[in-house]
């Protein structure tokens, strides 16, 4: 019993790990920008806090473009695709989501290359001296895991019955949460 909730966490943790990582990554980025204001506030601004915060931002919004995958979150325009026959609709979402990987693969080598010019440079950040190729290296990283993500996608969308095809899940579920409540009401 123990250790399938271990492996339900492990994998829902694999699963999500680009939204968990995101989340730490705004947390810290906030407290960050929390202290940057107060030490401005009292005087003796902490100039380093901003260079770093802008490194998150971009590694969060990366990972999210990542993330969006796994929970259907991308924008897009489903009344064209929801008029369509279950068959034609199921073909046309995996042939859409076929585009955007082989889009993420284009991307990789460009994205590496990019990486390994700042790294040909030396190149650092100018307060923390970071590396900028490890800056950089969300770029790489990220067309990756959208690529495996999106791959992981089409095998659902294969899988799916007609009543769930190319459904997103809600952030939050006001139904399940209302059932909750009328079930302790009874």
């Amino acid at each position: 019993m123990e250790n399938s909730k271990i492996k339900h966490i492990f994998h829902e943790f694999i699963q999500r790990f680009e939204l968990y990582l995101g989340c730490v990554l705004f947390l810290a980025m906030m407290v960050l920008l929390t202290i940057q204001v107060c030490s401005r506030y009292l005087g003796n601004a902490i100039t380093w806090t901003e260079e770093l915060s802008c490194i998150m931002l971009v590694w969060m919004s990366y990972l999210g473009f990542a993330g969006a995958i796994t929970t259907r979150k991308h924008l897009r325009i489903d009344a064209f695709v929801n008029a369509l026959p279950f068959k034609v609709k199921k073909i046309v979402l995996i042939l859409s989501n076929l585009i955007n990987a082989a889009f993420a693969a284009m991307l990789i080598s460009p994205m590496y290359n990019v990486m390994m010019s700042f790294q040909k440079i030396d190149a650092t950040s100018p307060i923390l001296k970071i590396p900028k190729v490890f800056t950089f290296s969300i770029l790489p990283v990220s067309m990756i895991l959208i690529l495996i993500r999106t791959l992981q996608e089409c095998a659902r969308l294969a899988g799916e019955e007609e009543k769930t095809l190319g459904l997103g899940k809600p952030a939050l579920d006001l139904d399940a949460i209302a059932r909750e409540g009328e079930m302790e009401r009874e």
